[in-house]
């Protein structure tokens, strides 16, 4: 019984040694694939590419630099960030004085209307003649309001 023991033991040592083989062989596989895959990623034609980029960029860079006037990364960033709060606040110009064209529009719009009005339901010329000056006058003073607004 001893013996079959021993026997047993022999054959578990064995076993075990050849699974220890086995994973280091495999550990060896891979850091050996590790390190083929690294020199591929580092050879000489990527490091050509990636520097040919990165002079490009260096490129590209300065001549925005040259073309905004300024000479750091910090100050191409506040121009834009100019540029945006300019062109935010244009806008808002714009749709205000869109509004007032339409006001005053409908003002212009409102004066020909009583003008023709006065003309075709008049009695007399004083009559289509005071709506007229009325209704213009009416006109030019919005538009005048409107003018020192701005």
């Amino acid at each position: 019984e001893r013996r079959r023991k021993v026997e047993q033991k022999r054959a578990s040592c064995k076993a075990h040694e050849r699974r220890c083989l086995e994973r280091a062989e495999a550990l060896n596989a891979e850091q050996q694939a590790a390190r083929e895959r690294n020199v591929e990623q580092v050879n000489p034609s990527s490091l050509k590419h990636e520097h040919e980029q990165i002079a490009q960029l260096e490129k590209e860079f300065e001549t925005v630099k040259d073309v905004m006037g300024v000479s750091s990364a910090g100050e191409i960033i506040d121009k834009f960030r100019a540029q945006e709060e300019t062109h935010s606040t244009l806008e808002q110009l714009i749709k205000g004085s869109e509004g007032k064209i339409e006001q005053l529009k409908a003002a212009k719009a409102e004066a020909k209307k009583q003008l023709d009005d006065a003309k075709y339901l008049g009695t007399g010329a004083d009559v289509a003649d005071q709506a007229a000056s009325t209704g213009v006058q009416s006109y030019d003073k919005r538009k005048e309001a409107h003018t020192e607004r701005q």
